[in-house]
């Protein structure tokens, strides 16, 4: 109970709820409610809150937050007013990742036809060459502001020569859809230990910072990434199939005119060194691994830059990075009967955190 400085009493549950119940008006005094009422707070970006007949928050008064479509509450959706302070502390509204609207129809040779937005992840990377802009390698969208590729896709380019495409399907840059988005690239941001081919092609991950940012939508939106490490051992061993979606040379020895996608085992460390030349052995390392099959179905040229997606529960989380895969004798083609290496992606998550941070983008 509160008593009332005249002597009465009323509940406590009647002090500072904004209305008069002592008859000297005692349990609405300012001195009294300043320290047990909290001001409504400004909604996060991308969300809101509700809060029922709550102008000045009393005790105990409660929020219930909600988060725009294709965004996820980080933190708890509840915080109730505790000594004029909202605890616990306000939430965020995370962009929703490893989401799809819909299963993929029966990259890439050998490869299948997925659906427009199958892959909303899925980045596009043109290069301005002679005024034209040219397909020039896949990516990963993985938040607002960033793609993830693989270095040697940048390596001596400038941001300005490459551009970035999200929610496409038609390999031919002037051929879009409604909620295709086209991105300059603000900046490239690579390891320093990439030395291209001087360093065997070792850390091959660029992150591709865009200049403005991108709108979530059914056909836009980023895949996971395993930051904690919690996926890595289960997706990489011996048998795990991933997926790669692109638009690269298909079997035909031509580029895919429209996105498609492959499923790919993956393959153990000494498999892929026995199957691989003797010169193509020098690029499979501790941060890289190999999947693929031997009879003609893979990644190639193209492809490069593209992700390795593993599904947990309707959850995709990118695992890999289409790095390099050994040549046909006397050709600039790929072999398709020989393993393709892949970047862990997993293994650069706290250098890929740095970039985010780095660039107040996480």
């Amino acid at each position: 109970m509160f008593q009332c400085t005249y002597g009465a009493c009323v509940s406590v549950e009647s002090t500072c709820n904004g209305r008069v119940e002592c008859a000297d008006g005692s349990d609405e005094d300012p001195q009294l409610c300043v320290h047990s009422r909290c001001r409504l707070p400004q909604s996060p970006p991308h969300g809101h809150y509700v809060a029922e007949k709550c102008h000045n928050c009393t005790h105990d008064q409660v929020l219930k937050y909600f988060c725009d479509d294709n965004y996820v509450l980080q933190g708890s959706s509840l915080t109730s007013c505790h000594n004029s302070t909202w605890m616990p502390e306000t939430p965020t509204c995370i962009p929703e990742c490893g989401k799809i609207t819909e299963e993929a129809v029966p990259l890439v040779v050998n490869g299948h036809e997925t659906k427009y937005g199958t892959w909303p992840w899925q980045a596009a990377l043109f290069y301005l060459q002679n005024g034209n802009w040219t397909f020039w390698c896949g990516g990963s969208l993985i938040n607002e502001y960033a793609v993830i590729t693989a270095a040697h896709c940048t390596w001596s380019l400038n941001a300005g020569e490459l551009t970035v495409i999200l929610g496409k399907y038609y390999a031919d840059y002037e051929r879009n859809d409604n909620l295709t988005q086209i991105k300059t690239i603000k900046e490239i941001v690579m390891l320093a230990a990439y030395q291209d081919k001087t360093g065997n092609y070792g850390s091959d991950l660029a992150v591709l910072i865009l200049s403005s940012r991108v709108e979530f939508s059914s056909a836009v939106r980023p895949v996971c990434i395993d930051w904690e490490l919690d996926y890595i051992d289960q997706d990489l061993s011996e048998g795990s199939v991933g997926t790669v979606a692109g638009w690269g040379v298909n079997e035909n020895d031509t580029f895919s005119d429209k996105l498609y996608k492959v499923q790919l085992p993956v393959v153990p460390d000494q498999t892929c060194i026995t199957q691989q030349s003797r010169d193509f052995k020098k690029y499979i390392t501790y941060t890289t691994f190999c999947a693929g099959y031997n009879n003609g179905t893979g990644v190639c040229n193209g492809d490069s830059g593209g992700g390795l997606m593993f599904s947990h529960n309707g959850t995709w989380t990118l695992q890999g990075v289409v790095s390099v895969s050994p040549r046909r004798r006397g050709t600039s083609f790929c072999d398709p009967t020989k393993y393709t290496i892949f970047t862990k992606v997993a293994m650069y998550a706290k250098w890929i955190k740095y970039v985010l941070d780095s660039n107040h983008i996480n």
